[in-house]
């Protein structure tokens, strides 16, 4: 009786070291298991590295995203080095200000949803992290055809340089 108290013990001691050096994530079901879905942090989307030079980290299906700020306003955008000047959708120009009815929307542009009308406009004030552009061309698109407003390249033409290093986009002013 007493080999099987002994055997027993020796058992749960094991047991108790092996959970309390263990991964939690490998109790959960392994990676994306419930306590890692519950306590993992956001990813990091930007990262000031000294004044002006910013560190983007691509996200969703390797896209980049930037936090910035146009005329004093938080706008997110979706890097786009295919668009010609940062397009922004209907919804972003209200909140930067603009009076829709006032644009003028005789221009076209060829986008992937077809061509839509945009207006030209001229943004005062570009910020993205410790990078800050002036004087920056850029559109409005009328209706549905933009569902994210676009950092194009009348933003990244203005900096020294901007690079793709793997999952990084470097920009330099």
């Amino acid at each position: 009786m007493w080999n099987n108290v002994l055997a027993m013990g020796i058992f749960l001691a094991l047991c108790v070291g092996f959970v309390k050096h263990t991964d939690p994530s490998l109790l959960s079901g392994g990676p994306g298991g419930a306590q890692e879905t519950a306590f993992s942090h956001q990813p990091q989307r930007q990262s000031n590295d000294g004044y002006g030079v910013v560190t983007l980290f691509a996200e969703r299906h390797g896209h980049f995203f930037a936090d910035a700020t146009v005329n004093g306003t938080h706008i997110d955008f979706l890097v786009d080095t295919g668009a010609s000047m940062i397009a922004l959708t209907e919804l972003d120009a209200q909140r930067i200000g603009l009076d829709l009815n006032a644009l003028d929307y005789r221009y076209k542009s060829n986008t992937a949803n077809g061509v839509v009308p945009v207006a030209l406009i001229n943004l005062e004030q570009v910020e993205v992290g410790g990078i800050t552009v002036y004087n920056v061309g850029a559109s409005v698109h009328r209706g549905a055809g933009l569902d994210q407003s676009l950092l194009g390249m009348s933003f990244l033409r203005k900096l020294s340089s901007f690079r793709v290093d793997g999952t990084r986009l470097v920009m330099r002013q």
